[in-house]
């Protein structure tokens, strides 16, 4: 990488090849391990991956900015650099656009092959580990819809009281503020990774140290393109979109910190989120799970009963409700901004987006590619299922019942 594309130093043409043939024997490893989930999880996701994740986030760590945009602007620039560079050599007798174009395609493909072998060796195999509702031996099942009605209840009353805990009232008659310190925030979150580890007998590795997560300088392109944050296996950084709402921040940052441990799926590094946030430590946090939560119950329950759910959704505090509705406001907010042209390249921006997102998720093997993101709540079904009153902690003791960390 970094060679210049008029040159041709000896051994260019053979290196450029040994880069090309990394990425071929990386394909074909993960068609292997793809075919082989029990020894990718055993060999790579409970041995080499977090070794390798927890190092080089501690390592890219060390810079409070994140790398990973840095890097991405620098690939670009290389390729748009050899693009022009190539161009001006048309003028030169001895370089044909054949040539050139032959080149080219040379250049690019062995930058390809050395970002996808490191992609996949400090990351990527992940995605070809057993699902996680087979690591926890739970069986997934049809969801009915009094199952939604009673985890849609118990889900409103936990969040309830989870902002009544954050803020000493059921209405601050604000939205909920950004929490003064992020530090604190992760800490509580990394707190969450050790007790849900725990509970759910991840490997591990999942207990390693890890590098902080990141704010991004492009938060608000991503606002536009309706994503919340991404993971950058390259220097192991979880970057989150910091102009999220506060109710949305630590789902989002324990999603991509999952991510950072191992789990590539995005419905499972919903769900980790998920548990992670309720067995933190942080009532914003706590909050924040129960809120998603709501969100994916109450959402499914609306398109099989809508009287049931207008009558749970009447329980919310005002508090809540605002919250929601401020929250709604803030992904919409794209599709109202600016001239109509303006709004018409901003919709188009956003399906790109989601489509690049899901050609990526399905040549991942993620089944449903995007649509992947809102099976968590297959996820968080059978964890609320399974643990009952324990699901959420602090309603167990407003029940007057004993609770627990």
């Amino acid at each position: 990488m970094g060679i210049d594309v008029l040159a041709d130093p000896k051994g260019q043409l053979k290196r450029r090849l040994v880069g090309i043939s990394l990425g071929v024997a990386t394909v074909g490893t993960a068609w292997l391990l793809s075919q082989n989930p029990d020894a990718t999880e055993s060999v790579y996701a409970a041995k080499i991956a977090p070794w390798i994740a927890s190092n080089l986030s501690k390592l890219s760590g060390r810079i409070p900015f994140s790398i990973g945009e840095v890097l991405i602007g620098l690939f670009v620039l290389r390729q748009v650099v050899g693009v022009f560079r190539g161009c001006l050599s048309l003028r030169k007798p001895d370089h044909g656009l054949l040539k050139l174009l032959g080149k080219g395609s040379l250049r690019f493909l062995s930058d390809a092959g050395v970002l996808i072998t490191m992609f996949y060796l400090f990351w990527g195999f992940n995605y070809f580990r057993p699902p996680i509702l087979e690591r926890l031996a739970w069986e997934e099942s049809d969801i009915t819809v009094a199952e939604l009605s009673i985890l849609g209840k118990d889900a409103v009353a936990a969040t309830n009281l989870a902002y009544v805990k954050l803020h000493g009232s059921p209405d601050l008659g604000i939205s909920t503020p950004d929490p003064d310190n992020t530090l604190f925030l992760e800490e509580a979150i990394d707190e969450g990774f050790r007790r849900a580890s725990t509970l759910l007998g991840e490997p591990r590795g999942v207990f390693r140290e890890f590098g902080r997560a990141k704010p991004l300088f492009v938060s608000s392109a991503l606002h536009y393109l309706g994503l919340s944050g991404f993971y950058f296996p390259w220097t192991g950084e979880a970057g989150y979109n910091r102009t999220v709402p506060a109710v949305d921040l630590p789902q989002v940052m324990a999603h991509e910190k999952a991510h950072q441990r191992g789990f590539a799926r995005e419905n499972e590094a919903n769900f980790m989120g998920f548990v992670v946030c309720v067995k933190s430590p942080d009532p914003l946090a706590q909050y924040s799970a129960a809120l998603f939560a709501q969100q994916q119950i109450l959402s499914a329950l609306a398109q099989e009963d809508v009287q049931q759910y207008i009558e749970i959704v009447a329980d919310r505090c005002p508090g809540v409700t605002r919250d929601i509705e401020d929250r709604r406001k803030y992904w919409k907010a794209f599709e109202n901004k600016g001239s109509k042209v303006a709004r018409s390249v901003n919709m188009a921006a956003r399906t790109a987006a989601v489509r690049v997102n899901d050609a990526y998720l399905k040549s991942q093997k993620v089944e449903g590619g995007v649509r992947s993101y809102t099976k968590s709540l297959y996820l968080i079904v059978a964890y609320l299922t399974r643990n009952g009153p324990a699901s959420y902690p602090w309603l167990l003791g407003a029940n007057g019942l004993p609770g627990s960390p």
